[in-house]
């Protein structure tokens, strides 16, 4: 027997208004979506489940949640195009990877671990900006 963490964390309802999962099917539904039948159901926001971070596997409570979750913990590329605005990367070594693959990237830095190591980005957009 169990209750949902998130939602007694930030639903405004009375611990006796919240429900109880008595088995790991029922949770595990709660967390990832119970749309039943019905108009009611489907609009009901409590339905939709939790949101969960693809990279680091950790429910929030809503999409919100999730989005400063992922503007806080994880990495996006400052020089992809704005329509690539929202891809995500676990840490710096996964952005790092992301750069040598769809960027130029300064070999002299790279090769330098105090430089590597840091936050300090050293991939170009273009050949001419590595120069």
């Amino acid at each position: 027997m169990s209750m949902c963490t998130l939602c007694l964390e930030h639903r405004p309802l009375f611990i006796s208004e919240h429900e109880v999962f008595f088995n790991a099917h029922k949770y595990k539904q709660h967390m990832h979506g119970n749309v039943s039948s019905g108009i009611q159901a489907k609009n009901n926001v409590y339905n939709l489940g939790h949101p969960e971070c693809r990279l680091c596997k950790e429910h929030f409570f809503d999409l919100n949640a999730l989005y400063r979750h992922m503007n806080l913990k994880h990495y996006t590329c400052t020089l992809c195009e704005q329509s690539y605005m929202f891809r995500y990367y676990k840490d710096v070594s996964a952005l790092r990877e992301h750069h040598h693959q769809a960027h130029y990237v300064c070999s002299i830095c790279h090769s330098d671990p105090s430089i590597r190591n840091s936050d300090i980005m050293y991939a170009f957009n273009l050949y001419t900006e590595l120069m």
